[in-house]
């Protein structure tokens, strides 16, 4: 995102093989063609046979090398401009099933975004609540966002966790075309473990506690890791008349499965659902890339109770990207 696409608030306590094949290959059969067309002319003068090779021989190695250093300092600025990480505290994401709700559209499409957004969950890794489930992943689209959130605030004030009136009322006056809020808690990670948890959107505050049962005294681990319990993305229907469904359901899919930088900017250059908002002249994204897909089953599949994951998801990234 360029500029603050949107506002991303936590409630407190809470280049291819593929194609560097077909370009050795390339160079392959231009090789053997020349030197087929060597053998019919004259053999060249014993100086030239003994002249050095040509720099010009390792200029695709040296190229190919560059665009790999310049894609791997890419995708480092892109995954850690994204995710955040509090000091001394795990990377967060779902380790409960997702239950996702849609709100504000016609029914029909209501149903084809929440399916959207359940088929992004599923590929991650993220595990789904069967059906009937209680929220706890809503996306709300309204011309009215203000009244909606205070409405909801007033008729339940568990939505928002434990946060302060401040943050709450900051929150909900943000003039954003999409805001974020995400309820964390903390689950005990230790094999002994066991953490009572419950979703802010069924009405209850997040309780879970970490016990002490299990932990492990160790500087690599965290005792206990940070999880969504709840996330509430709420689009102003009247700044995103420009995007599509699918547009819209992908972004709320990234922002609702991966805690995003308050204001993060991946910049104008990166394949990203994350630039949907962004000033640019580049062409809006049309859904998720390769990078954002491989960024959260990276986040999904590395161990989230290392201290080094941020690095273990752009080691993945890089390896699905640049194989």
């Amino acid at each position: 995102m360029t500029g603050p696409a949107a506002t991303a608030t936590s409630a407190p306590g809470l280049l291819s093989q593929g194609r560097r094949r077909a370009a050795w290959g390339l160079a392959f059969v231009a090789g053997l063609a020349f030197i087929a067309a060597d053998t019919r002319a004259d053999p060249p003068p014993h100086t030239q046979a003994n002249q050095a090779p040509s720099k010009d021989a390792v200029l695709p190695q040296v190229t190919i090398r560059g665009q790999r250093e310049e894609l791997e300092n890419h995708l480092w600025a892109y995954v850690g401009s994204i995710i955040r990480q509090p000091f001394e505290a795990s990377l967060v994401r779902w380790t409960r099933p997702i239950c996702p709700l849609v709100v504000g559209l016609a029914r029909q499409e209501n149903k084809l975004l929440a399916a959207r957004l359940s088929e992004i969950a599923a590929a991650a890794g993220a595990q789904l609540a069967q059906r009937p489930c209680t929220a706890n992943f809503a996306v709300i689209l309204t011309t009215e966002p203000d009244a909606v959130l205070e409405a909801w605030y007033k008729r339940d004030y568990h939505i928002f966790g434990e946060a302060s009136e401040h943050t709450i009322d900051r929150f909900i006056e943000t003039s954003q075309p999409v805001r974020v809020w995400y309820n964390i808690i903390k689950e005990g990670a230790g094999p002994l473990s066991n953490t009572a948890g419950s979703a802010a959107l069924a009405g209850k505050g997040p309780t879970g506690v970490p016990v002490a049962g299990g932990l492990e005294g160790s500087r690599l681990v965290f005792n206990a890791v940070r999880a969504f319990s709840s996330v509430i993305v709420t689009i102003d229907s009247r700044q995103v008349t420009d995007f599509n469904l699918r547009q819209l359901a992908d972004y709320a899919a990234m922002v609702g499965m991966v805690e995003v930088r308050p204001h993060a900017d991946v910049g104008a250059t990166t394949p990203s659902i994350l630039r949907l908002f962004a000033s640019s002249a580049e062409p809006a994204p049309a859904g998720l890339s390769a990078w954002d897909t491989a960024l959260l089953n990276a986040l999904y599949t590395t161990n989230n109770r290392s201290r080094t994951q941020r690095t273990d998801i752009f080691l993945r990234v890089f390896h699905d990207l640049a194989p």
